[in-house]
C-alpha cells in the first residue's frame, strides 16, 4: 500500500489539498481548494474543485469551477480539455492534419 506523509501544517492549502484528494478525504480537499483561491494556486484550486463537482456527480458545478480556472497556463489548458470532453460538439470538427 502507498501511503503519504502528512503535510506539514505550513504547508500551501493546495499541498493540503493535493494529500487529502490522493487519500480520498474529499471534503477536506475541498476545504482546502476553497482556502487557495485566495493566493497564487487559484488556477489549479478551480481545476480541483471541478473535479471534485464531478466525482460528486454535479456537472454544471463542475463546468463553473472549469471556466474559473482560468484560460492559460498547465491549469487552464486542463480545464479546457475538460470542458471539451463535456462537450459533445467539441470533437465534432477535428482538425485538418497533413495528408488528409
Amino acid at each position: 500500500e502507498l501511503r503519504f506523509p502528512e503535510p506539514s501544517s505550513f504547508a500551501a492549502p493546495s499541498v493540503r489539498a493535493e494529500c487529502a484528494l490522493v487519500a480520498g478525504n474529499y471534503v477536506e480537499a475541498a476545504k482546502n481548494y476553497r482556502r487557495a483561491l485566495k493566493g497564487r494556486d487559484k488556477p489549479l484550486a478551480a481545476l480541483r474543485l471541478g473535479d471534485l463537482a464531478l466525482i460528486a456527480g454535479d456537472p454544471a458545478t463542475a463546468i463553473a469551477w472549469y471556466q474559473r480556472a482560468s484560460v492559460v497556463g498547465p491549469f487552464g489548458r486542463m480545464a479546457a480539455a475538460r470542458l471539451c470532453e463535456m462537450d459533445a460538439e467539441c470533437f465534432a470538427e477535428r482538425p485538418k492534419l497533413d495528408g488528409d
